[in-house]
């Protein structure tokens, strides 16, 4: 028994990755993590309804034994932060079921994040709304029938970012200095709508 897996994508290629180590004495974190599922049974389909909830107390770091602990909750990531510590993360999606056919629908939810460096922010407005950026959502679809014979295999077609959402623009001149994408890459989707397709045949 095995899997084959064929799969193209067509997406805009990646060239540059810029990473930056972090050097700490202490990094503490802690939240909550909830996940339920529900399915409903129809006369001949049913629906899948998910969800998968984070919620962030805290994301503490000191980047030695003899300076404050700095809270990076909320913050965005850059200049040797821990990350982007959004404090709600969701994940939710409903499938449709009927016989060898299924659709899914998934919603991706970052919540507000902001950065509270008061020397890079405007004077007039320590919290300047170039230092914050939105709640995010993405969405993705995907399509999947299945044959079967004497062996099982499936098709699948699906569309990531559905709406095509743009990334915000953090550029070096913001306070969180973020390089090389001018958004923080790896928490937003910096490629756009995606289509992808692909065909699993077991045996």
């Amino acid at each position: 028994q095995g899997l084959i897996r064929i799969k193209a994508v067509h997406a805009p290629a990646l060239f540059q990755i810029d990473s930056s180590p972090v050097n700490a004495a202490l990094i503490n974190t802690s939240g909550y993590d909830v996940a339920a599922r529900y399915r409903l049974d129809l006369d001949e389909s049913s629906l899948d309804f998910s969800l998968a909830y984070t919620y962030l107390s805290n994301l503490d770091q000191k980047t030695s034994a003899t300076v404050p602990t700095e809270d990076d909750k909320g913050q965005l990531n850059g200049d040797g932060r821990l990350g982007a510590g959004y404090p709600h993360r969701a994940n939710a999606s409903i499938s449709y079921n009927y016989g060898p056919f299924t659709a899914t629908w998934r919603t991706n939810y970052l919540s507000r994040i902001r950065d509270t460096r008061i020397d890079a922010a405007p004077i007039d407005d320590p919290l300047g709304p170039e230092n914050r950026v939105s709640s995010y959502v993405y969405h993705d679809l995907q399509m999947r029938y299945e044959f079967e014979g004497n062996s099982k295999y499936s098709f699948y077609f699906g569309i990531d970012n559905v709406g095509n959402k743009k990334p915000p623009v953090i550029d070096q001149t913001r306070a969180s200095n973020i390089t090389g994408t001018e958004t923080a890459a790896e928490s937003y989707d910096t490629f756009g709508r995606n289509y992808y397709a692909g065909l699993d045949f077991s045996f």
